[in-house]
């Protein structure tokens, strides 16, 4: 191979990382309204029935699952209480992001 068309290559490589979305897997708590956690930051990589950790300094972490998205945000409900989230708290994807539920 020659060094020119290793090059090439390389420019190539480079060009196409640089095409490449940047995917978020970690978001803020933007505003807890009733039950729902509305979240910035996560857009475009979440569905339906998608599972958060929600975390916040000095409690435990909290399980949530995605239920809706509205203007750019996405919305979320706690399957535990939500004391001691606030807005600025920390949204973060769980790998295996789905729980499934039988029901008989």
């Amino acid at each position: 191979m020659k060094q020119t068309d290793l090059a090439d290559r390389l420019l190539g490589c480079a060009w196409q990382l640089q095409q490449l979305e940047v995917v978020s897997t970690e978001g803020q708590i933007r505003a807890i309204v009733g039950s729902t956690i509305e979240i910035d930051g996560l857009r475009g990589n979440l569905t339906i029935g998608d599972r958060l950790e929600l975390i916040a300094p000095g409690r435990p972490i909290t399980m949530a699952e995605v239920v809706g998205f509205q203007g750019g945000h996405t919305r979320a409900v706690p399957f535990e209480t939500t004391e001691g989230l606030g807005p600025g708290g920390r949204a973060k994807i769980v790998d295996g992001r789905r729980a499934d539920l039988s029901v008989s």
